[in-house]
């Protein structure tokens, strides 16, 4: 029995015919993955970012300890 896609749609609302190539899913799953990449960038920026501004903010604390001791 050869059915068609559109005549299986009309008996079986949730039948649907996937024409996604191969190429299409690595595709689509390679730009998964540089989005994922792209935020873990921007999230280890930020990370980095407030440890530098801590750091520095320790550090002016420091050397106005210092010239108060003076």
């Amino acid at each position: 029995m050869n059915v068609s896609p559109s005549v299986m749609q009309k008996i079986n609302p949730k039948f649907v015919v996937t024409s996604v190539t191969f190429e299409d899913r690595r595709k689509l799953n390679f730009d998964k993955g540089q989005a994922e990449l792209e935020r873990r960038r921007q999230q280890l920026q930020e990370q980095m970012r407030k440890e530098n501004e801590a750091r520095m903010e320790k550090e002016r604390q420091e050397q106005e300890k210092k010239e108060k001791q003076r």
